[in-house]
């Protein structure tokens, strides 16, 4: 018996919105890391104060010498120090040997988040800044940014510790009741590849019907830009058969903002769904009035971005245009009984 169509296709055009948001700036007040510059030090925590007292510590024990700088304002920046302490130390119950497999970020990967470089003027905005967006990304667990006094009058030396966190990730959901398991989610993903920030991950999934195998990847900074790119694919595979019945995916591209100064952002990617539904209770087939099995075949592909321009500093506001399209098709076998 041939397939007969039962079903439709839609078309969608999701059109413009805009929102806008507002950021207050606030001064807090600071306090010192170490006695000795008690008047400039932002406030720290006490594992933030450890991480610091280490690196100055380190670098007495390389023959430097390192002293905050109270009042580094509109000095010129001679330069820019980066420090990566171990994922474990002396604050953690791991063994030492644990960091041998973990790759720590590397510095150049640390470089290009930095709003301010060597030659610039100081300035605590950009500093500030910087210490937010690095603080934001979850693969630095403790980030820490202070000047020190320069070689001359009039300079500054800054100095930049980001502390990794564990990067090798294991994550699952379960779904069900203590007589069945409806649905089971396990993906394995490197969120540091080789101290790129590149992420890269395998997903797993299993479901009464059916079970899936797919695989992402995160890739910031692409080729040194402000653009980070998403990739994920994965295909589903019948239980009974065995055969394949369908796929999923996605392909992103994005540029956020990173600055009081920056103006533009977007986002445009597409994302595609096709797949055999299938409604089930209790791990057996919902059925229809007629008793006859819920299940169909459905095709969704998605496409769009969306554009936003920044204005102001103190008083944010961000203006966002979007725009969708979206294609829906469903089909449907009927039964050799059905009218």
């Amino acid at each position: 018996m041939s397939r007969a169509r039962k079903g439709y296709a839609e078309w969608g055009v999701h059109g413009v919105r805009s929102f806008s948001a507002a950021l207050v700036a606030c001064a807090a007040a600071l306090s010192v890391v170490l006695a000795a510059a008690a008047a400039g030090a932002e406030e720290l925590s006490e594992l933030e104060q450890r991480t610091l007292a280490r690196a100055l510590q380190a670098s007495a024990a390389s023959g430097e010498h390192f002293e905050l700088d109270p009042a580094p304002h509109g000095k010129r920046i001679e330069s820019v120090e980066v420090v990566r302490p171990p994922v474990f130390d002396d604050d953690d119950p791991v063994p030492d040997f644990v960091n041998w497999f973990h790759s720590r970020s590397r510095e150049q990967v640390i470089r290009r988040e930095l709003l301010f470089q060597a030659g610039d003027r100081y300035d605590d905005a950009a500093v500030q800044e910087t210490l937010r967006n690095l603080q934001y990304i979850p693969q630095f667990g403790v980030v820490v940014i202070t000047a020190l006094r320069g070689s001359e009058p009039g300079q500054v030396r800054m100095l930049v510790i980001v502390r990794d966190v564990w990067s090798l990730r294991l994550n699952y959901d379960l779904q069900g009741r203590p007589t069945s398991l409806d649905y089971f989610l396990l993906s394995l993903s490197e969120d540091n590849f080789l101290g790129t920030r590149t992420r890269a991950g395998v997903v797993f999934t299993l479901q009464p019907d059916r079970y899936s195998i797919g695989g992402m990847v995160a890739y910031p900074r692409i080729a040194g830009s402000k653009l980070d790119g998403l990739m994920s694919v994965g295909a589903y595979i019948n239980r009974d058969s065995g055969e394949p019945e369908g796929s999923y995916g996605s392909l992103s591209v994005r540029r956020d903002l990173l600055a009081l100064r920056d103006r533009w952002s977007f986002l445009v990617g597409t994302a595609w769904t096709i797949e055999q539904t299938r409604f089930f209770q209790n791990q057996l087939p919902v059925l229809s009035d007629q008793g006859i099995p819920i299940a169909y075949a459905s095709s969704v592909v998605r496409a769009g971005g969306e554009l936003s321009r920044a204005f102001g500093t103190g008083i944010k506001t961000v203006l966002t245009w979007g725009l969708e399209l979206n294609r829906r098709e469903y089909e449907a076998t009927p039964y050799p009984f059905a009218s």
